[in-house]
């Protein structure tokens, strides 16, 4: 996300280890799981005199401000996402709220493009390490396809491939990386749902994990089957059950970039590695111990990737 919306890179892969930047955000949104469902809360915390050495979120605001100001000053070759951005002009006439209003922007961009990707990355590697035979059939679509691990893996092919996609979708079926969803206000006048009167002005939130995990949407509700999507489509019971970025106006406006980072990340992994799980592991941990944070929390997943060379 540092090459995609600023234009540089954060480093992570050359230097082997997490830039802060992005730990603290991650640490950051360990809270939000308990204090997110009290709005009331927020507002008394953010009024303490917490002093600011203190308080990781100004750190986190300070940052922010710095990758703004470092992106306006080095306009990159290739297009990024700040570009749009910037292009379209100023949103407020106040300074201070249009400086706050692009602050804002650079920590959603890192946490809506990091978190949530690597979240559907972590549990598509533990259906691989637990059953090989996906990478295999998956391997096979693209060999099919005449696709290999350079210049002829291209977006556009991918995304055609229906194995590979349904993998996808299996994963964010099962393992949202929102899981318990948005908070919406029910609309001027209120609204009938199934003969269920919701007064307007209500905070209404739809858990993406329990929906898309009902009986009453897909046969076998917690059962890994990438064939839903393919040749049993009958096993899905009602596909607007399925709604990993959220739906309508206020819909993830990422949902194709990070759709074109899973399959070509997936795609190479299983070119490139065979995927197993380390001595001692079985996934419990991923499992049992990942946390709704507002994103995923992930609990610990040991793999060895061995090169297929």
């Amino acid at each position: 996300m540092g090459d995609l919306a600023f234009g540089q890179s954060f480093d992570a892969l050359e230097k082997g280890v997490s830039h802060w930047f992005i730990d603290a955000i991650r640490d950051g949104m360990a809270p939000v799981g308990t204090i997110g469902t009290l709005p009331w809360l927020v507002s008394v915390l953010v009024s303490l005199p917490i002093p600011a050495s203190m308080n990781p979120m100004v750190q986190l605001v300070n940052y922010s401000s710095v990758l703004v100001e470092k992106r306006k000053e080095n306009k990159p070759d290739e297009p990024d996402v700040m570009s749009h951005i910037l292009e379209a002009g100023q949103f407020f006439d106040n300074k201070h709220n249009e400086k706050l209003l692009l602050d804002g922007d650079a920590r959603l961009l890192v946490v809506a493009g990091s978190d949530t990707t690597a979240a559907t990355l972590t549990y598509v590697i533990y259906q691989i390490a637990k059953d090989p035979s996906i990478a295999e059939r998956l391997r096979d679509e693209l060999a099919e396809h005449n696709m290999r691990n350079d210049d002829s893996l291209t977006l556009v092919a991918m995304a055609h491939l229906p194995f590979l996609n349904a993998i996808i979708n299996e994963t964010l079926r099962l393992y949202p990386p929102v899981p318990g969803g948005v908070y919406r206000h029910s609309p001027k006048g209120g609204i009938n749902l199934n003969g269920h009167f919701i007064p307007e002005g209500c905070v209404v939130v739809t858990p993406q994990h329990v929906i898309q995990r009902s009986p009453k949407a897909f046969a076998k509700p917690d059962e890994f089957i990438p064939e839903r999507w393919t040749t049993q489509t009958e096993m899905i019971l009602n596909k607007d059950a399925f709604f990993p970025f959220s739906l309508g106006r206020y819909g993830c406006i990422g949902k194709q970039l990070a759709y074109n980072e899973l399959r070509n990340v997936i795609s190479r992994l299983v070119l490139e590695f065979d995927v197993a799980f380390a001595k001692g592991e079985d996934g419990s941990r991923l499992l049992y111990e990942t946390k709704d944070q507002f994103t995923l929390g992930l609990g610990g997943l040991n793999v060895v990737f061995t090169s297929r060379e």
